[in-house]
């Protein structure tokens, strides 16, 4: 498959979403880039023994996500290869759904705004969350998912939370009074703003900084603003997940 083909998907047909009305969010992952800096495809990094993108899927099905969509650009058919049939069945996404970015040369904007048009449109919320946030945990993913999820059993408080909640973009800061980013969960009544505002390598920051607080909620999350841009960054990654 070329590498500008809009959307190949790979889905479980046997498994089907929670339901409706009260999804969690759906995982959009971005792992688009070049890594020029890196010099190889991040999500290809390997710690033991397994791929950097494996690992960020398994953990937003850890924290109970059950749909995903992988946005890939730069060396995707060697990424999408990691995805096998079996390691599909072995992760458990209702959903696990290959976005190809045509536009992942533009940089981050280009990706997310590919990776943002292919959702279904069934899919009601998006948490974005990029490969090399090696640092976020799946709690803290389940931290997220769980402010934008309505249980049928809830009381009258949350419920009235959950209704102040509609609309919202709830994002991450690396520290009190720290610049809002990813993760990130939008909701699709708001994806057409986003849209208009990806543009070049700009991700979602410049867009979030702009959002007035009555329509944006901040949770604290310190190792939201860890990465891997470098080989010394990798190497590091790899040392930490022997010591575990």
């Amino acid at each position: 498959m070329r590498d500008d083909t809009p959307m190949s998907v790979n889905a479980n047909p046997r498994r089907r979403h929670g339901p409706p009305g009260h999804p969690l969010p759906c995982l959009l992952l971005l792992a688009a880039g070049r890594s020029r800096r890196l010099g190889r495809p991040k999500g290809g990094l390997v710690a033991h023994g397994v791929p950097l993108l494996v690992q960020q899927l398994q953990k937003a099905r850890a924290a109970g996500i059950d749909r995903a969509l992988v946005v890939l650009g730069a060396s995707a058919p060697r990424l999408e290869r990691l995805l096998t049939p079996t390691l599909q069945r072995k992760l458990g996404f209702n959903e696990l759904r290959i976005c190809h970015a045509s536009a992942w040369r533009e940089g981050m904007g280009g990706s997310l705004r590919d990776g943002l048009r292919a959702l279904p449109s069934d899919w009601r919320r998006v948490l974005v969350l990029l490969v090399d946030q090696t640092g976020v945990k799946g709690e803290d993913l389940r931290r997220l998912a769980a402010l934008t999820h309505r249980s049928p059993g809830q009381g009258p408080r949350q419920g009235q939370e959950q209704r102040q909640l509609q609309g919202k973009v709830i994002a991450t800061i690396s520290e009190p009074g720290g610049s809002p980013m990813a993760p990130v969960v939008l909701p699709r009544i708001r994806l057409q703003e986003v849209l208009t505002h990806l543009h070049g390598d700009r991700g979602l920051g410049p867009w979030l900084r702009k959002q007035q607080s009555s329509g944006l909620v901040l949770v604290p999350c310190p190792a939201a603003e860890e990465d891997l841009d470098t080989p010394a960054a990798a190497a590091a990654w790899r040392a930490q997940r022997r010591r575990r």
